[in-house]
C-alpha cells in the first residue's frame, strides 16, 4: 500500500471515529478529536466533508452537519448544525462551536 493510499484510510477511519462520537452526543470528546485531526492534517473543510459524509450513511441524528468556517489567517471554527427541536425541523441551529 503506498503512503497515499495508507492517509487516505487513516483519514477516513478517523472521520468514521468521529462521526459515532456526534452521533451518540458526545460533543466534548468530538470537540478534542477534531482539533487533534485537524493539526495533523491541516485540512479541516476536507475532514468536515469526510464527517458528514459518515454521518448521511448512518442511521441516528443524519440531520447533524459540521461546517468550518474560516476568517482569515486566524485558525476559524468549527459548528455542528442541527435541526430545532422547538421549532420543528425546518429551523437549524448551532448545537455546538469552537476554534481550531
Amino acid at each position: 500500500m503506498s503512503k497515499p493510499e495508507k492517509r487516505v484510510r487513516e483519514e477516513g477511519a478517523r472521520a468514521d471515529d468521529l462521526a459515532v462520537l456526534l452521533q451518540a452526543g458526545m460533543q466534548s470528546e468530538f470537540e478534542k478529536q477534531f482539533k487533534k485531526a485537524a493539526a495533523e492534517s491541516d485540512a479541516a473543510e476536507g475532514l468536515a466533508s469526510m464527517v458528514n459524509d459518515r454521518l448521511k450513511a448512518g442511521q441516528r441524528r443524519a440531520d447533524i452537519k459540521v461546517v468550518v468556517s474560516r476568517s482569515g489567517s486566524a485558525g476559524g471554527s468549527v459548528s455542528v448544525i442541527g435541526p430545532s427541536r422547538l421549532f420543528g425541523d425546518s429551523f437549524a441551529i448551532c448545537r455546538h462551536t469552537f476554534c481550531i
